[in-house]
């Protein structure tokens, strides 16, 4: 299968799983040059903006090409998620450490680093869930 074929098919996978809000999206522009800030521990800061249209399978392509960052808003308009994270800005963390963690209070969370050094713990749901009940989980989850 052609190196593009994959990543088409990558960009139509989280945008299935990354549904959420179907009015706006966010952006983030990265800078030209990557400079941290040492006053914000280092970190690289681009340009943000929030758009009044729904997230694409082109604009997952070109987060996944490193073109642009893309912010899905979780809450629908529903008060549902299909989706939800926990960010973790801990710094230093040991990600292997909190993986293992997790996996032993047997939540169900997949663990990512952040673009930042920390981590999101995702959550996904085949079904639209209460915004209210998985929000009152992801508090109870962080204290683990």
């Amino acid at each position: 299968m052609p190196k593009m074929q994959k990543g088409a098919d990558t960009a139509v996978r989280l945008h299935s799983l990354f549904s959420g809000l179907e009015r706006a999206h966010g952006v983030y522009y990265p800078p030209a040059v990557a400079v941290p800030n040492p006053e914000k521990k280092g970190k690289i800061e681009g340009r943000p903006s929030t758009k009044r249209a729904a997230p694409t399978v082109e604009l997952w392509k070109q987060h996944l090409a490193g073109k642009v960052g893309l912010g899905v808003f979780m809450l629908r308009d529903d008060a549902t998620v299909r989706f939800a994270a926990l960010d973790i800005d801990v710094y230093p963390l040991d990600l292997a450490r909190l993986a293992v963690r997790v996996r032993e209070a047997k939540l169900p969370l997949i663990v990512c680093r952040s673009k930042s050094g920390g981590a999101h713990l995702y959550l996904f749901g085949k079904e639209p869930l209460s915004a209210a009940l998985v929000r009152k989980r992801l508090i109870a989850w962080a204290s683990v």
